[in-house]
């Protein structure tokens, strides 16, 4: 991959356009319409929380990595703060060696987007000054807790 490196990015600056199109919007669904109105017909409202959801930031991340046969990793983390049709975006590209374990390379690259995911939170609530509410993973919830010994009070 590296002596391709510089084929890729120019592809991808070629074909920026079509691919964030084709990337963002895909094909859609036959059950998109059907998915949606059961969903509608399904929701329940969270009784007397006063929420407006307008002012509700979601935070998610997602991660991809390739190993190298000479013990390369390639790894992509990015997260994503949603507010309203406005985003916050976090992205890295890196790359590293290493003799551990797929287990411990799993693991370095999770916390790499779980960071991600805090950044992207802050920077959200940094831009956006009327949130009164961040959605945020579980597992990212309970590892931002684990240190603060605040976690008895979430259970």
């Amino acid at each position: 991959m590296p002596e391709f490196l510089d084929l890729f990015v120019s592809q991808v600056c070629a074909k920026r356009e079509r691919l964030v199109s084709v990337l963002s919007f895909g094909r859609r669904s036959v059950f998109e319409e059907e998915f949606r109105s059961l969903l509608r017909n399904s929701w329940n409202p969270l009784p007397g929380m006063g929420l407006d959801f307008s002012k509700v930031v979601g935070v998610d991340g997602s991660r991809a990595l390739r190993l190298y046969v000479v013990g390369g990793v390639l790894y992509v983390v990015r997260a994503v703060g949603v507010y309203g049709k406005q985003r916050v975006r976090e992205l890295e590209v890196d790359a590293f060696t290493s003799a551990s374990s797929i287990r411990d390379i799993n693991r370095f690259v999770n916390r790499k987007m779980e960071w991600l995911e805090q950044r992207a939170a802050l920077h959200a609530l940094e831009k956006f000054d009327d949130v009164e509410c961040v959605l945020i993973d579980g597992t990212l919830h309970g590892r931002m807790m684990e240190g603060t010994g605040m976690c008895s009070i979430f259970v």
